[in-house]
């Protein structure tokens, strides 16, 4: 920790060394006018107010009427006057009360150059310039420490190397202690920027110069003080961050020294993120110390409790209080600020914004975010970590897939009807389902029962493989199928086919077609049951589709790509002849399908046209299997 820090701070301070020395007849003269008036108010010589308020009068207007205001770090002979006077006029009972009581009149009576309330006679040329703040210079230079000292008796600061101000005061100052605040206090609350700099730095220029091993945290101690009023406990800085759009003077306290902002008593942080002071908290994490010392799990949770309560029925958060989390959500400096306690509330809050701020880098427990957002039934988050988390669909959290969620709000509690009934669940279960049964291709059949041991699902395929097509006609049994209509509900299915198989339509001896014959009729089975799925049975894909049509007279090539692209197909094993790649609708058909069967029947025109530029080339996602069939 450095010894001081009052680089930090713009410089004010005046140099009254570079200045010569007054003729003494010219300081006489002064002196002279000066107790002259203060033997007009000889009869109020014990009241501290009035003796301050003539002094403060007389001076304020000869600095106003100075016709040589000299330069901004070098003060004007009459200042110097002004400085000697006051420095050596303890025989007029000018001591350190009065001296308080016209500092705190001068910081009072501030008005800046940039205030919308000034009118053109009342500003200056700038701050610098202005009468106020050159009495306020012309005091600390007297005494340094007068900015930090109250004339309230509770408010006594040891350790300046002297007695407290209440004890340097007259014995007979009988009045006038009637201000409850410091003039550091004073020039805070009032947001005068300028002023704080030059309290701040002729405080720290104390450090080195003080006695009794006085140090920076002594100084930031007193900083930390609240003002001395019972009635108030703010900190220093929390009378500076009371203004939310006013930050000046809360980025220069944090600037001197950030360490400010930590104290037990201090409540400054906390009171912004009840009162959704965005600014404020964005001007603490400008620094690292401070990030390290607010950002935590408790506060990210006291944030969003705070979001939580000044957001409307119906409607959006206030952007304050988004701005103020997803602060800290975006600084968080590890995966412990955004534990599941964190999570869940923002998934509750449905506050996808605030989770899109968090730093990338860093590396959280992801497996359990699907299952918490099944558990709040977000179904904006659910598909979210779907798209990111992939992997989370088939992990298990206490033997629990995350769809567990969606049927059960506790163990042995399953979910109400009418929460199963809710659209948000709805939507949560297709599009888990429909992920589990695409999400691995090499998961099988008695895996996704697994899975879903504990779900009520629909058919997970379609599967005509074992229908004994050497004895019945397929074409019977489709239309025996699709036109039953006693129990429509009896089959159901999922939007989304693991597979849809079906049996060899060349098996039945009788019915096989022969190379040449004059063939005149159109198969069409499977194009009927895919129409039934599609259109009464709303199967919107099929992962996996096996056709082993016939060799002879087989389905329409035309109409085939037709149904692949519906049903979005990624496997595609349909035994036709010398199939034709271009026959396949659409770039976006072709990048979806993973693995192609092709089946030829030796004509080199075909197996030319697969490994020529228009054929697999075309398919970038495929591995090819080629089946040569006599």
């Amino acid at each position: 920790m450095p010894e001081t820090a009052s680089s930090n701070i713009l410089e004010t301070s005046m140099d009254y060394s570079a200045i010569p020395k007054s003729k003494d007849l010219k300081m006489e003269s002064f002196k002279k006018e000066m107790n002259e008036k203060l033997e007009k108010s000889k009869g109020h010589r014990h009241n501290l107010n009035i003796l301050a308020d003539t002094l403060y009068a007389e001076i304020h207007s000869r600095i106003l009427h100075d016709p040589d205001q000299g330069q901004r770090e070098i003060p004007s002979e009459t200042e110097n006057q002004i400085r000697n006077y006051l420095k050596n006029a303890n025989d007029k009972n000018i001591d350190d009360c009065i001296l308080w009581l016209i500092l705190i009149s001068a910081v009072e009576k501030f008005v800046p150059a940039s205030s919308e309330n000034t009118t053109p006679t009342q500003k200056d040329s700038s701050d610098m310039d202005n009468p106020n703040f050159r009495i306020i210079r012309i005091i600390l230079d007297i005494v340094p420490h007068l900015s930090f000292e109250s004339l309230q008796p509770a408010n006594e600061i040891r350790g300046w190397g002297e007695e407290s101000v209440m004890k340097r005061c007259k014995a007979n100052h009988s009045y006038g202690r009637n201000k409850k605040t410091t003039p550091f206090h004073a020039a805070v609350e009032d947001e005068r920027t300028q002023i704080v700099a030059h309290m701040l730095n002729r405080g720290d220029s104390l450090l080195s110069t003080t006695g009794g091993g006085w140090d920076l945290q002594d100084f930031i101690k007193i900083l930390q003080r609240p003002k001395p009023d019972r009635l108030s406990s703010l900190s220093t800085l929390s009378l500076a961050a009371i203004n939310n759009n006013r930050l000046e003077t809360v980025e220069m306290l944090l600037r001197y020294n950030p360490d400010i902002a930590i104290s037990p008593t201090d409540s400054t942080f906390e009171n912004s993120l009840k009162e959704g002071k965005d600014g404020i908290v964005d001007a603490f994490f400008e620094y690292k110390e401070l990030q390290k010392e607010f950002i935590t799990a408790k506060n990210v949770l006291l944030a969003l409790e705070h979001l939580s309560e000044n957001t409307p029925k119906q409607g959006d958060p206030p952007e304050s209080y988004m701005k103020v989390v997803c602060a800290l959500i975006s600084h968080a400096p590890t995966k412990e600020e955004l534990n599941d306690e964190v999570v869940k509330e923002i998934i509750q809050l449905n506050l996808r914004r605030v989770w899109e701020s968090r730093d990338k880098n860093i590396e959280l427990e992801i497996s359990e975010f699907l299952h918490i957002a099944v558990q709040c039934q977000n179904a904006e988050f659910v598909k979210m970590f779907m798209d990111e988390y992939p992997e989370s669909v088939l992990q298990q959290i206490d033997n629990r897939y995350a769809l567990w969620h969606n049927n059960f709000s506790a163990p042995e509690q399953p979910r109400s009807m009418e929460d199963l009934q809710s659209e948000a669940n709805r939507n949560i279960r297709e599009m888990l389902v429909t992920k589990i049964i695409k999400g691995n291709p090499d998961l099988g059949m008695q895996q996704l029962l697994e899975i879903f041991r504990d779900s009520e699902v629909e058919e997970l395929c379609f599967d005509l493989s074992r229908f004994n097509s050497k004895k019945y006609l397929v074409s019977d049994f489709v239309r025996s199928l699709i036109s039953h209509q006693d129990n429509p509900d009896l089959l159901s299915y999922e939007h989304t086919l693991k597979y849809a198989e079906f049996p060899n339509l060349d098996a039945k001896d009788d019915e096989k077609e022969i190379f040449g014959d004059d063939v005149h009729y159109e198969h069409a089975e499977v194009f009927l049951i895919l129409d039934w799925l599609r259109n009464d049975k709303k199967v919107r894909e099929i992962i996996e589709l096996t056709v082993p049509d016939r060799l002879v007279n087989p389905h329409n090539e035309v109409k085939i790509p037709n149904y692949v692209k519906f049903f979005q197909v990624q496997i595609l094993n349909w035994r036709f002849l010398d199939l034709s790649i271009t026959v396949l609708p659409d770039q976006e058909t072709k990048e979806r399908i993973k693995e192609l069967h092709l089946y030829a029947s030796g004509k080199r025109a075909a197996i030319s046209h697969w490994t020529s530029e228009n054929g697999i080339l075309t398919l970038p996602n495929v591995s090819a299997e080629l089946i040569i069939q006599f």
